[in-house]
C-alpha cells in the first residue's frame, strides 16, 4: 500500500486568543457600580452601607477573544505518522481476517465495498479499516472465486499488490479525496483529549487547562487537530454523559466549553476519575492522540473492569492513546498506582506538581507532541536501587542516541523530590543534568517545576547525550519529527482448531510457554541501514532481558520469534545504524505482558454489523495456555444497550484448549444507524485470578 500525499484544503477555525487589556480606573468603577446593582436585595437597616473606594491605578486584565482564520494544509512530502499508524491497523485487519477463516461468497464482495463507503462516511473510521483489511484478504487470496472469475473474464493478469492499489484508487474517486485522505490519516489528523475534575477544589486547575487549550490551539502544525473532546467528572458522575466534543472548526468551542466549566461538589477526595477517562474514549479520538486528565485526588472508581477496559480502549488495538495523568496532590501525597500503571502501559507519564501556577506552564509540551513521537529511551531509579547502597549518593547516569531523524528531542524526568535542581547542602541531591555529545550542559531549553524538569531541544546534535539524575526518579526520551522512525508490533500464535487445522491467530499479547511469532513493521526504514537492526526485550524500567533475531523479505515488515516463560511484562528496544552512519535507538510504545489466556473475537454473523431487527451472532473464543480452570465471562460494556444474550455461564476450559462463548445483539432504533455499537467482555479464571479482555466493533445498518 503506497504513500499518499493529500490534497491542499483550506479550513476556516475559530480560534481563540488570550489577550491583555488595560482597565482604568473610571471603568473599575462603572464595574464596581455595576456589581454593587446586580446585588440589590433586602437590606438591615441596623446595618452601615459601606462605600466602595475610588481604585487609584489602572490594572491589567487577560481576556479571551475569539475569531476565524483560515488555514491551509497542503500536500505532504513525507508520510504522516498516523498514516503509518493506520497502515498497521489495515495490516493487522488483514491477519485478522486471515484467522477467522473469512472467504468469498457470493455477492459478499460487494457488500463490503458498500459497507465500507457507508462506515467512512459516518466517520467510523476504526470499524472502516477492519472491513478495508477483510476486502484486502480477500483481494491477496489465491484461490478465492472472485480472482477466478477476473481470471475467467479478462486475459489480464494481476497481482494481489496489484489489485489492492486499483481498489484503493477506485475507492478514493468513490468517496472523494479528502474524505479518502481523513480515512487514512494522510494528514496525520490527531485528537485532542481532556479528561477534567470540576470537583470544588479544581478551579485553578480548570483555569490552567483552558490556557494549555489556547495554546495548543494556536500552537504552529502542519497537520489538523480533527477533534476535541471534553469530558469533565464530578462525585457523583452526572447520569447523562457530559462529554462535549468539536470539530477542528470549532476549536474555540473546544475552549468556551472549558471556560463554562464550574468547579462544585465533591466532598471526599476520591472522584470518578476512570468513568470520566472512558467516556472520552467512546467518543472515538483518531489513533494516537493524547488524553490529558487533570485531577488533584485518587479514583474512586477504579474498579478491576475500569481499568481492564481502559487498558483496551488505550492499546494499539484499539485506538493507540497516550495517557498523561496532570495531578496538583490536593488529596493524596502519592499519585495512585492506577494512574502510574496506564501511563506506563501507554508511554504516558504521571506529573505532579507541588506550586500554584505550575500546571500551565505545560502548554509547549502538550501542544509540540500532537503530532506524534518516538519513546529514544526511558527508564527508572528502579532498576539502580539492588546496585547501591542506601548511602550512595553518586547520579544515576543514563546514555543516549540521537540520530540525524530528530527534529525536536524532549526530555522529562520526574522525581519524589521537590527542587529537583537544587543541590543538597549534605551532599545527597546533586540535580538534574543534560549533556549533549560535546559534553555541554544543556540549560537554556530547560524548564524546572518543583518536581519535574523538562528539556524541548529543536534539532538536536547528532550523537551520544548522557542524562544525570539524583535520587528516586522516572525518565523519558521522546523524538518527533515530520516523519518519525518508529516501529508496531504484534504478535501471531498457531491454534488448533476442530478439524486439526492450524490457524494463525494475531494476538496483542504472547502467550506464556508458546512459540510466539512477532511481526514488526518500521516506520521510516528508508532512513535506517536496516542489515544493522537489533531487537531486544527490555524491562519496563529499561534493564536488558535478552535478544532476538530479526528476519526480513522487504526491509520494512520483520519477524521474530520467542517462548516467554514467565508473566513478566517488558518493551522492545530496536537499535541499529542510519543511512548517515549515526547510531539509532527506539522502544516499543506500549507495555508488553505475556497472558497463559487468549480471548478473542472468532466471527460474527452479517459481517459485523447489526441490520435493524434483525439478531447478529458475536462468537468468541477463550483459549486457556494454563492449568484446566473455570473462567467467569461477563459483558463488561454495551454502549447502546443492544445485547440480548442475558448472562454467559461460566467456562470449563481444558489446558491446551479453546471454547466458544456466543453473544447475541439486535438493534431496533433508526437513529442509531450507521453509529457504531462497541462491545466489551472480560474473562477471568477462578483459580489463577488472570484477566483477559476482548472488544468488538458492531456497525449498525438498515
Amino acid at each position: 500500500m503506497g504513500f499518499s500525499h493529500g490534497s491542499e484544503r483550506k479550513v476556516e477555525i475559530l480560534t481563540a486568543k488570550r489577550t491583555k487589556k488595560i482597565i482604568s480606573p473610571f471603568e473599575q468603577w462603572r464595574e464596581i457600580i455595576k456589581n454593587l446593582g446586580m446585588n440589590k436585595g433586602p437590606r438591615d437597616p441596623k446595618k452601615l452601607v459601606t462605600v466602595p473606594t475610588f481604585p487609584k491605578k489602572a490594572i491589567t486584565r487577560e481576556e479571551i477573544s475569539y475569531e476565524k482564520e483560515s488555514k491551509t494544509y497542503r500536500p505532504r512530502i513525507s508520510p504522516s505518522n498516523r498514516f503509518l499508524e493506520a497502515i498497521n491497523d489495515i495490516e493487522r485487519a488483514v491477519a485478522k481476517a486471515k484467522a477467522s477463516g473469512f472467504r468469498y461468497r457470493k455477492g459478499s464482495f460487494n457488500k463490503l465495498k458498500g459497507l465500507l463507503a457507508r462506515a467512512i462516511r459516518g466517520k467510523s473510521y476504526k470499524y472502516a479499516r477492519e472491513v478495508l483489511g477483510r476486502i484486502m484478504y480477500l483481494l491477496s487470496t489465491k484461490s478465492s472465486a472472485l480472482r477466478r472469475r477476473k481470471r475467467s473474464t479478462s486475459g489480464n493478469k494481476t497481482t494481489p499488490a496489484m489489485r489492492g492499489s486499483n481498489f484503493l484508487q477506485d475507492l478514493r474517486k468513490q468517496i472523494g479525496a479528502l474524505t479518502f485522505d481523513s480515512f487514512m490519516a494522510v494528514q496525520g489528523d490527531v485528537s485532542l483529549m481532556f479528561a477534567i475534575d470540576d470537583t470544588g477544589s479544581m478551579r485553578e486547575e480548570i483555569q490552567a487547562a483552558k490556557n494549555i487549550a489556547i495554546d495548543i490551539i494556536n500552537y504552529p502544525r502542519n497537520a489538523s487537530v480533527k477533534s476535541y473532546i471534553l469530558s469533565p467528572f464530578n462525585d457523583p458522575y452526572p447520569v447523562k454523559s457530559a462529554v462535549i466534543k468539536k470539530n477542528e472548526s470549532n476549536a474555540g468551542e473546544f475552549v468556551k466549553a472549558i471556560n463554562a466549566l464550574t468547579a462544585y461538589g465533591g466532598g471526599d477526595c476520591p472522584e470518578y476519575t476512570f468513568t470520566g477517562m472512558l467516556e472520552a474514549l467512546y467518543h472515538q479520538p483518531e489513533w494516537g492522540s493524547p488524553m490529558y486528565v487533570f485531577t488533584d485526588a485518587g479514583p474512586k472508581d477504579a474498579s478491576e473492569e475500569n481499568i481492564e477496559e481502559l487498558r483496551y480502549l488505550a492499546g494499539s488495538d484499539a485506538f493507540g492513546v497516550t495517557i498523561n495523568f496532570l495531578t496538583t496532590g490536593f488529596c493524596h501525597t502519592h499519585i495512585h498506582s492506577a494512574f502510574k500503571d496506564l501511563a506506563e502501559l501507554t508511554s504516558g507519564q504521571t506529573i505532579s506538581f507541588k506550586k500554584d501556577g505550575e500546571l500551565e506552564k505545560l502548554s509547549n509540551l502538550t501542544a509540540s507532541v500532537l503530532g506524534g513521537t518516538s519513546t529514544v529511551s526511558s527508564g527508572s531509579s528502579v532498576r539502580h536501587k539492588k546496585k547501591r547502597s542506601l548511602k550512595d549518593t553518586t547520579p544515576s547516569r543514563y546514555n543516549f542516541p540521537v540520530d540525524e531523524s530528530i527534529e525536536k528531542l524532549t526530555v522529562t524526568v520526574s522525581t519524589t523530590r521537590r527542587e529537583t535542581n537544587v543541590p543538597s547542602l549534605l551532599g545527597d541531591w546533586q540535580g538534574i543534568t543534560l549533556t549533549d555529545p560535546d559534553d555541554i550542559e544543556i540549560s537554556a531549553e530547560k524548564l524546572s517545576l518543583s518536581q519535574i524538569s523538562i528539556y524541548q531541544i529543536d534539532h538536536p546534535k547528532r550523537g551520544g547525550w548522557t542524562l544525570a539524575v539524583s535520587g528516586d526518579h522516572e525518565f523519558q526520551v521522546k523524538s518527533s519529527s515530520e516523519t518519525n522512525v518508529d516501529f508496531e508490533v504484534y504478535f501471531i500464535i498457531p491454534i488448533r482448531g476442530r478439524r486439526r487445522q492450524t490457524t494463525e491467530v494475531p494476538i496483542s499479547n504472547p502467550v506464556i510457554g508458546k512459540l510466539n511469532k512477532m511481526l514488526i513493521t518500521v516506520a521510516g526504514s528508508e532512513k535506517l541501514n536496516t542489515s544493522s537492526l537489533h531487537l531486544e526485550l527490555i524491562t519496563p524500567e529499561g534493564a536488558r532481558i535478552s535478544d532476538v533475531t530479526l528476519q526480513t523479505t522487504d526491509k520494512v515488515h520483520f519477524t521474530a520469534s520467542f517462548t516467554p516463560l514467565t508473566s513478566q511484562p517488558f518493551k522492545l528496544r530496536l537499535s541499529g545504524i542510519t543511512r548517515g552512519g549515526n547510531t539509532f535507538e527506539r522502544i516499543s510504545r506500549q507495555k508488553i505482558k505475556p497472558s497463559s489466556t487468549l480471548l478473542r473475537v472468532k466471527h460474527a454473523s452479517n459481517d459485523y454489523t447489526l441490520p435493524l431487527g434483525r439478531v447478529t451472532f458475536v462468537h468468541f473464543e477463550i483459549c486457556n495456555f494454563g492449568a484446566t480452570e473455570y473462567f467467569d465471562v461477563t459483558v463488561v460494556k454495551d454502549r447502546m444497550g443492544l445485547i440480548i444474550t442475558q448472562r454467559i455461564s461460566p467456562k470449563h476450559v481444558i489446558q491446551g484448549h479453546c471454547a466458544i462463548i456466543s453473544v447475541r445483539a439486535r438493534a431496533t432504533r433508526p437513529q442509531d444507524v450507521d453509529k457504531t455499537d462497541n462491545v466489551f467482555l472480560i474473562a477471568k479464571g477462578r483459580s489463577s485470578k488472570v484477566l483477559a479482555s476482548q472488544g468488538v466493533r458492531l456497525f449498525i445498518v438498515p
